[in-house]
């Protein structure tokens, strides 16, 4: 029996979360098998109702149990399944929220340990009963340190997904247009595990944005447990595992135009017996590849998921273009209201207001997403400096200087360099589209402000926004809110982590977004509970947070999530204080920033390429330093080499306006070390005769080491290229690294 293979090209969506570098190249170890033996009688419950007894067990089937993203999956394969139960029309309304055998399932069985993956390595468990065919949907993910409760489905699907689940059953072509965030998702997965179990179906197809295809790997493992699920190429990245034989092949939109392009492809061609097609609002708006790669698939049936029904016509003829391609009596040329009473009875429309009640209380989900090429660049320059400039720190290092170290890397995911634009503002634009279509609010939380909430309000401005922030006197927040809460035009609330909003809950708003997030869960959950302070609503708060992957943030999370950091896993009473510290510095230099050791760390980043101009803001940095005065200049450059290991420090020459010249002083184990240290005020770069002049000066002293020179303007390329070949002997400082330097210090603001 070969081993089940999950790979993904790119990154998809974690325990509820786009991205799955942590999913990426990922083998399934051995699988188990087990034999499923018959009971006398199981009785069968649905809120307090007895729907069936004595149920006849058949033919094979394949069962899974759900996986945690970032350990190794575990598959479980049952050699029966459950089918044709007596006064059940299909195996689906077994699923019904309920109890079985009286109660809520124990802990999970204790699971023998793993050896390789490969076909000779098979084990027995203990012979489970019926209820083991049950527990995917009932019993939290195993691999995790504590039994975690699934906190949205904690009895199993709601009756307002079955019924969505009926519908799709029912139709060939189909649009679930429920509002978004009332679990869509779990509906698919219950149908697909249904077609499945009723041999209606042997290969799916199921394509979403990229944002969403962890979502989709977790969603599938815990609700169509059993489907073999392969993970095609993401972007363009490669071939991905399309050919690998599986009962659900996953995809993003442009991987598979891209697929289809290059003539790549499943095991099996482009055919399949049911395809589904999630977040369609975004895709019809954005890049027509997608929809003709889509027309080019066929399928029995297909399946789409969006957060409204099409308002125009031309949106209702491009959703059943794609869900019908030869739609019988179909014209160019019909009205909306033509199209309406057409393609009304294939549609399935809820808002949360309906659902109000059933919804649970509470559901957050993780979004990944990959930067563009521009930001990954920029992105690495930043991380450089920011790794040289803490290990230069060395045992000065505060947790003051790596929560800035962080801040300027998120800072740095949020846009590409001088635009508008990035990866995560378009994930943030798709998902605000899709929330506003269904006439709902929602707060967009980000730390920033010129890194955040001011372009973010450019971004989001044909939705409506209305910005409040922590510095606007307490008379204009409260303004702010009552336009936010009265006026329906205004969907989108702009906020900072540290606004105190007035005027009691928020409920005109059940959509919340972090941007971008303190690494602390408690702050994220204090910044939430002042908007909803009991941190629910009877129509369901859904939350949603921004990760990036391949970015020190993939490390964090997985560190936060084997200790059970995470926000769905932590107790309710949770504060800040209460995790502060519970990363050690250690654990954030060497894995999660991986902050070489000193005498490791270049000075510079990969340079940026031609044409994307100086960094952001290095104007407005210079600025800062060139408003010191010389004594000023003297003094932070003195603690700055004090913190850097000399700390004594002793005046050769001025302050004067031309800068002055500093004698650091450190002991080491060869004794007392010394270093001559320039520094030169004004606004032109510094060449490479002072550069030389100061390694003459430095001989002169016959006993110093090397030498630093400082400037508040920049150097010329010769400078710099003398310094790369002084081997260690001279280390330039610029006006803005001199500035982050002092900003982190505290001397400068």
């Amino acid at each position: 029996m070969s081993p089940l293979r999950l790979k993904a090209g790119q990154a998809v969506d974690p325990l509820d979360r786009p991205r799955v570098a942590a999913v990426r190249d990922l083998v399934l170890p051995s699988v188990l098998t087990a034999p499923l033996p018959k009971r006398n009688e199981v009785v069968i419950q649905v809120e307090g109702e007895t729907v069936a007894r004595k149920p006849a067990l058949s033919a094979p089937g394949v069962l899974a149990l759900p996986f945690d993203p970032l350990t190794e999956p575990v598959v479980l394969l049952l050699s029966a399944r459950v089918q044709d139960f007596e006064g059940l029309s299909s195996p689906l309304e077994a699923l019904s929220p309920g109890e079985i055998d009286g109660g809520r399932l124990g802990a999970w069985p204790h699971l023998p340990a793993f050896g390789p993956p490969g076909d000779a390595h098979l084990e027995t468990l203990r012979e489970p009963d019926l209820l083991d065919d049950f527990r995917p949907f009932l019993e939290p993910a195993p691999g995790l340190a504590e039994a975690t409760p699934l906190s949205d489905f904690p009895r199993g699907p709601r009756r307002y997904q079955i019924e969505a689940c009926q519908k799709l059953l029912e139709h060939e072509a189909f649009l679930l247009a429920d509002d978004t965030g009332t679990g869509k998702t779990v509906a698919v997965c219950l149908a697909l595990q249904a077609l499945f179990h009723e041999n209606k179906a042997a290969r799916a197809l199921v394509v979403c944005q990229e944002g969403s295809l962890r979502h989709w790997v977790t969603h599938l493992s815990n609700w169509a447990a059993g489907l073999r699920v392969a993970l095609g190429a993401s972007g363009g990245d490669g071939p991905g595992a399309w050919a690998v034989p599986a009962h659900v092949y996953l995809s993003e939109y442009l991987g598979l135009a891209a697929e289809l392009e290059s003539g790549a492809g499943p095991a099996g061609g482009w055919s399949f017996d049911v395809v589904v097609l999630d977040e369609l609002q975004p895709v019809r708006r954005k890049d027509s590849r997608p929809l003709d790669a889509l027309a080019k698939i066929e399928a029995d049936q297909r399946w789409a998921l969006a957060g409204a029904l099409p308002r125009h016509a031309v949106g209702w003829l491009q959703v059943f273009s794609l869900l019908k391609p030869k739609p019988k009596g179909q014209r160019s040329d019909m009205t909306l209201p033509d199209l309406r009473r057409q393609y009304q009875p294939l549609t399935l429309r809820r808002t949360k207001a309906d659902l109000a009640g059933d919804l649970p209380a509470q559901t957050r989900q993780e979004i990944w997403v990959r930067l563009d090429p521009a930001q990954v660049v920029a992105y690495q320059q930043e991380l450089a400096e920011e790794r040289h400039r803490l290990a230069k720190l060395g045992t000065a290092v505060t947790y003051t200087h790596i929560a800035n170290a962080a801040s300027r890397l998120k800072q740095a995911c949020n846009f590409t360099p001088d635009t508008l634009d990035g990866a995560k503002v378009r994930a943030l634009v798709d998902l605000v589209e899709e929330i506003a279509a269904g006439g709902n609010k929602v707060i967009v939380l980000s730390q920033f402000k010129e890194q955040g909430l001011d372009p973010l309000g450019q971004v989001l401005q044909p939705f409506g926004t209305v910005r409040v922030d922590s510095g606007m006197p307490e008379d204009e927040q409260g303004r702010a809110m009552a336009l936010f809460r009265k006026d329906r035009e205004r969907q989108v609330l702009l906020a900072d982590a540290d606004v105190r909003p007035a005027g009691g809950p928020l409920s005109e708003a059940t959509y919340v977004v972090h941007f971008d997030h303190d690494w602390n869960p408690a702050v994220r959950w204090r910044v939430e509970r002042r908007f909803h302070p009991d941190g629910s609503s009877p129509a369901g708060i859904n939350i949603y947070e921004f990760w990036t992957s391949d970015t020190f943030e993939e490390p964090l999370y997985r560190l936060l999530a084997e200790r059970q950091m995470l926000p769905g896993r932590l107790p309710s009473d949770t504060r800040p204080s209460d995790l502060e510290e519970r990363l050690t510095f250690d654990e954030w230099l060497q894995l999660i920033l991986e902050v070489p050791q000193m005498g490791a760390v270049p000075r510079l980043g990969p340079p940026i390429p031609p044409g994307t101009g100086r960094l952001p803001g290095t104007e407005v940095l210079r600025e800062h330093v060139s408003r010191l005065s010389p004594e000023e200049l003297l003094d932070s450059v003195g603690k700055l080499m004090s913190a850097w290991g000399s700390p004594q420090t002793e005046i050769l020459r001025g302050p004067d306006e031309s800068g002055g010249d500093l004698l650091a002083t450190r002991e080491s184990d060869s004794g007392v070390e010394r270093l001559l240290v320039r520094c030169v005020r004004g606004a032109k770069d510094v060449g490479v005769g002072e550069g030389r002049a100061l390694l003459a000066d430095m001989h002169n002293w016959g006993d110093c080491i090397g030498t630093y020179l400082v400037t508040t303007a920049d150097f010329t390329p010769a400078c710099k290229k003398l310094a790369d070949d002084s081997q260690g002997r001279l280390a330039l400082v610029s006006g803005v690294e001199l500035y982050r330097h002092l900003h982190l210090l505290g001397t400068v603001a």
